[in-house]
């Protein structure tokens, strides 16, 4: 989404020029969409509902409609379909590229992996949707990533020569062109359309939660009327019986027009270096991401195990619990989670001003022992609450190098890279907040730094400088 949105952006900027007098628009010239959660669904009342008071310009609210979001995405298609003509030259990449030995040259390779009325990889998108995640599959999001494109949809927005589609799903091979049936390909078999089979586990109704309700309010009417309210709610969520992931429609399906790849491959899942089969995941227990090699005390709160039910991750279901089964990695992700979810949660207890800096959770080894109690207790009660969450399945495509390299590296621009190492570092560096600090003191983007440390933009808070 952010890809699509800096297209946009770059193509209101003017054209640039490099040191050598070759001139470009600010805009990709190729773009892979994984996973991406921008929706074409015609109707949905759960995100209607949800963005009832995001209002536009005209004070309208609620999501905006199917047929804004047709010329919007058919506009995207436009702005990326300018770059084709932008393409190298196959002489001057094979001056590079071209080995013999291997029968590659640029011409026979644009050929063969080339999209468009006349083969390219540039002035291209390509989408990879995962028909069981569970992110993208909100009721309240439905997006592209999660369903593919329809003919139909394709046909909306004017993606004919610029779109293509490929399907990572459970037990279906990847790389062949055909379609994809939401229910005749599900890897649990012949699903019967509306099944609620469809997904493993099977999707939760959406329920009222009175303590996340009192959770999210700080302020004392606001409890007050989360507890008055509640009975009204519960039985509304009831009567409504609305499921967390949404089903596709019956006779969903979706034509996959990306390029045949040279080998065709049944994708796999990759969780803590241990491929698998089971690409559709299953529960997701948090607890696993601990690094088993870690020695701990009894007062870590990251000691013990929690018992895992049915329908755990493979690993899962046969040990029973959630047992460490990372490294030093997938621990730090975790734990950079529960920093980031302590932080806010002090502020909502009221152990820290809303515009405060929550210093104890900076370094909890210097925190009190009341704040070193309270934050043992909310991170037992998050692994054990979380114990049978379900695996998201969401942006786990490109979590397997297998993928990229089978599949990714047809699907990309290629040709002659003239920007050197050092900027592609510079460049590196500005793309993720971590490494901000370490930018030359003249980048501009050096700037942000500031916002990422205390969510602050020269000295300002958000709703100051927006």
């Amino acid at each position: 989404m952010i890809g699509m949105a800096a297209a946009f952006l770059g193509d209101r900027m003017a054209a640039v020029t490099d040191s050598k007098g070759q001139t470009g628009r600010c805009v990709a010239d190729n773009y892979v969409l994984c996973n991406p959660p921008y929706s074409l669904v015609k109707k949905n009342f759960t995100q209607g509902w949800a963005e009832r008071h995001m209002e536009d310009a005209q004070g309208n609210g609620g999501r905006q409609t199917s047929e804004a979001r047709n010329k919007t995405l058919a506009a995207f298609f436009d702005i990326v379909r300018k770059q084709a003509p932008m393409e190298q030259s196959p002489e001057y990449i094979d001056t590079m590229m071209k080995n013999e030995a291997h029968g590659f040259d640029a011409k026979s390779d644009r050929k063969r992996h080339g999209y468009g009325t006349t083969p390219s990889t540039y002035g291209r998108v390509t989408l990879y949707f995962n028909p069981h995640d569970h992110v993208i599959s909100a009721s309240t999001v439905q997006g592209i990533g999660w369903r593919g494109m329809s003919q139909d949809e394709i046909d909306a927005t004017n993606a004919k020569g610029v779109f293509s589609q490929r399907v990572f799903a459970q037990d279906f091979m990847v790389g062949k062109q055909g379609q994809y049936d939401f229910w005749t390909n599900h890897h649990g078999g012949k699903l019967k359309p509306g099944s609620q089979g469809f997904w493993f586990p099977e999707s939760q109704k959406a329920q009222y939660s009175i303590g996340k309700g009192l959770d999210t309010n700080d302020r004392i009417i606001g409890k007050v009327m989360t507890f008055l309210t509640a009975p009204v709610a519960i039985v509304t969520m009831h009567l409504a019986s609305i499921r967390i992931n949404a089903l596709p429609p019956n006779d969903w399906k979706t034509p996959l027009t990306a390029p045949d790849l040279p080998e065709e491959f049944v994708p796999e899942a990759l969780r803590f270096g241990k491929s698998s089969k089971n690409f559709d995941q299953g529960n997701d227990a948090p607890g696993e991401s601990r690094d088993k090699d870690r020695e701990r005390k009894v007062d870590d709160p990251y000691f013990g195990d929690n018992a895992v039910v049915s329908g755990g991750t493979e690993a899962a279901r046969n040990k029973g619990n959630d047992a460490a089964e990372g490294d030093k990695n997938s621990e730090a992700a975790l734990r950079y989670e529960h920093h980031a979810f302590l932080r806010l949660q002090a502020k909502r207890d009221g152990r820290y001003a809303p515009d405060a800096k929550v210093t104890e959770e900076d370094d909890p080894s210097k925190a009190s022992y009341k704040y070193k109690s309270w934050r043992n207790d909310k991170i037992k009660e998050n692994l054990a609450a979380n114990v049978t969450a379900h695996a998201t399945d969401h942006s786990t495509i490109m979590t397997n190098g297998m993928h990229a390299q089978k599949a990714l590296a047809y699907d990309i621009a290629v040709g002659r890279c003239h920007i050197n190492e050092e900027d592609m570092q510079t460049l590196r560096k500005a793309a993720d907040w971590r490494f901000l600090k370490e930018l030359n003191e003249a980048d501009p983007h050096l700037l942000f730094d500031e916002y990422f440390r205390n969510g602050r933009y020269k000295k300002k808070s958000v709703t100051e400088w927006t």
